[in-house]
């Protein structure tokens, strides 16, 4: 059995930190909102190219209409699933609900974030790993393996002003319209960096404004679809390579300079968008050789700010790291005997204020340990980028 879920963690690092797709169930997405045709009056070759500002102002109005977004959805690649669970039968109406992670993507206008992911295994849920914020200060936490209901470990991260908690974050469905970098929507992303308009491009029938950003190292080509109210169709990032790098394929030249030995890095893509609640949302689509579909789509929920906040731990069970100070400790256990009176007992709050028993010092290494091997294995829901050192 742990064959198969180790097995099950490498397709999911694989897999980017994202989503696997219920086939054999309908999308939630309601009937009518199936995709968009091509409306009346779309935009014509000889139409006025619009201006970078005219895409910034359509996508800050199109995400002015919420101010919380819960998205729920899966991604799928059938030839790693097959590799990953050999036994199992494809043509089975349940196979991939049966070996797929799910995830839900939640964030909030004032800033706050909350990514979790449930890591599935032969129809069993084995493990959940989750981020966010609480204030300024990132958090992660993650189940023991096995047994999703206890929580193991929670982390607190120090934050980094241009490499926040979720930097190494790719949320494959919303990644045309969340910069995981910078940790910020589409439209702030065009506004705060010196993006370019290089003019009108079909993709998959709709004409779209092409505009590109580099800095030097890495570049980013996007697809903007003014009937939609320039939402993303697609995406395309490259990288150059290292000079001692000797392995990447250079066979790509920048789209804008025309600068040669550029490395493709990935390609996202919006197949279909959506409206729900009288809101366009790309709702189904590719990553590469993945696929992602969009199960649930909610917005303007009330939520409050606690929902964002750092799980409280379990009595005896839940061990803490903060990497700001190198402290740890463990949620008390009630059933424990007392600490001898020759045996000083140091005392501590949690992020939440409840008593915590601090865990001795030598201790330290070990659950530094252990959230190495559990990152290592299950990517502590950040997706690791598979060339990331070709964009370093």
């Amino acid at each position: 059995m742990w064959v198969s879920v180790l097995n099950g963690m490498r397709n999911q690092m694989v897999l980017q930190a994202s989503l696997a797709c219920f086939l054999a169930s309908p999308p939630s997405l309601p009937a009518q909102e199936e995709p968009r045709t091509e409306p009346a009056g779309a935009q014509q070759p000889d139409q006025e190219l619009p201006s970078l500002e005219n895409c910034i102002k359509g996508l800050r109005d199109w995400r002015s209409t919420w101010v919380t977004i819960r998205v729920n959805s899966h991604e799928w690649n059938l030839k790693d699933m097959a590799e990953c669970n050999p036994d199992a039968d494809p043509d089975a109406p349940d196979y991939i609900e049966k070996h797929s992670p799910t995830h839900e993507f939640v964030w909030a206008d004032w800033g706050a974030l909350r990514f979790e992911i449930r890591t599935v295994m032969a129809g069993k849920e084995h493990y959940v790993t989750s981020l966010g914020t609480e204030g300024e200060r990132p958090w992660g936490s993650q189940s023991k393996m096995g047994d999703p209901g206890v929580l193991k470990l929670v982390q607190f991260y120090q934050p980094v002003q241009d490499r926040p908690l979720y930097s190494s974050l790719i949320v494959v469905p919303i990644h045309g319209l969340w910069f995981n970098q910078p940790g910020r929507w589409l439209d702030e992303e065009l506004e705060k960096n010196p993006w370019t308009v290089m003019g009108l491009e079909e993709v998959d029938g709709h004409r779209c404004v092409k505009v590109y950003w580099t800095d030097g190292r890495n570049s980013k080509t996007v697809w903007l679809d003014p009937e939609c109210r320039y939402l993303p169709r697609k995406l395309m990032k490259l990288g150059k390579p290292k000079p001692d790098d000797t392995t990447t394929k250079r066979e790509f030249a920048d789209p804008y300079t025309g600068e040669k030995e550029w490395a493709y890095l990935y390609t996202w893509k919006a197949s279909r968008i959506s409206e729900v609640d009288g809101i366009l949302f790309p709702s189904r689509g590719t990553f590469d050789e993945n696929d992602w579909e969009i199960d649930q789509l909610t917005v303007n929920e009330p939520l409050d700010r606690s929902f964002f906040a750092a799980p409280k731990g379990q009595p005896g069970v839940t061990g803490f790291i903060d990497y700001a100070n190198g402290k740890t400790w463990k949620t008390p256990d009630p059933n424990r005997p007392a600490t001898p009176s020759n045996e000083p007992q140091q005392t501590a709050t949690d992020s939440t204020g409840s008593p915590v028993e601090a865990v001795p010092e030598q201790s330290l290494w070990k659950w530094l340990g252990l959230a190495g091997a559990i990152c290592l294995f299950a990517g502590a829901g950040v997706a690791l980028w598979r060339r990331r050192a070709t964009a370093s």
